[in-house]
């Protein structure tokens, strides 16, 4: 059965002038949240576009003005076969620029294991850790060329909770940026569309002209299954925040 939320939907689009303005804009929308909720359960994504908004978040953090310390952190989505310790890694990403200078224990941080011998008790672990401590509070999440949320890619069923997927050509193309330009993983394990779509608030970043496909898209207003993106038209409470270069 499709997850709908009926016509709660409510997005706001943010449409900043530079990337700092983005990075600002987005942290302050977290800062404001987790400011009323100290033990949220928060769900960030890895890549380029939010390592700005870590920044604002972790000299927010240092500086007293927001306390993350309490915050569970939960990963978004991983590349299936890969060393949660390799730096292309997006455990390796978020643990560089958000959990280590945060000094986040390590018992507040749940992660796909990629590498396990067995994905499906991965699968079971996550699913059963969202059914106990769930939903998530705020889900921050880039946006993919193709449309994908995580490793959603188009198609995914709009009802399913954490997967294991078949990677797109888009986005095995995409990430050789951060494997130095060798080829990727061709299997990600990623969070469920059902599970983002149960966050309390949704943010999602967009800073290149490669993404205006996929948010043009989720403009007109409609869930189309081929861009994932565009689920996010059934949420009641989502910020779209743009400096599209």
């Amino acid at each position: 059965m499709i997850f709908l939320r009926g016509n709660m939907t409510t997005i706001e689009y943010l449409k900043k002038d530079n990337y700092e303005q983005l990075s600002q804009t987005t942290a302050q929308l977290i800062i404001d949240y987790v400011g009323n909720n100290p033990e949220s359960l928060l769900c960030m994504a890895g890549g380029d576009t939010p390592i700005g908004t870590y920044k604002v978040l972790v000299e927010a953090h240092l500086k007293g003005i927001v306390d993350f310390s309490k915050c569970k952190f939960i990963g978004l989505d991983e590349w299936v076969g890969l060393d949660p310790k390799e730096p292309g890694s997006c455990r390796s990403y978020l643990q560089n620029h958000l959990f280590n200078p945060m000094q986040i224990k390590e018992e507040n941080i749940v992660f796909f294991n990629s590498i396990s011998p067995d994905l499906q008790s991965e699968l079971d672990r996550i699913n059963s850790f969202l059914e106990v401590n769930g939903p998530i509070d705020i889900s921050l999440l880039g946006v993919g060329v193709n449309g994908h949320l995580g490793f959603n890619e188009p198609y995914s069923n709009i009802d399913e909770n954490a997967h294991i997927v078949n990677l797109d050509e888009t986005t095995q193309e995409v990430g050789k940026k951060y494997f130095g330009g060798e080829s990727t993983k061709t299997k990600g394990i990623t969070l469920g569309l059902k599970q983002l779509l149960q966050s309390n608030l949704i943010i999602v970043v967009a800073s290149h002209s490669s993404k205006m496909n996929a948010i043009n898209a989720l403009k007109k207003g409609e869930y189309l299954p081929e861009i994932p993106v565009t689920a996010l038209n059934v949420h009641p409470n989502c910020f779209i925040v743009t400096a599209i270069d």
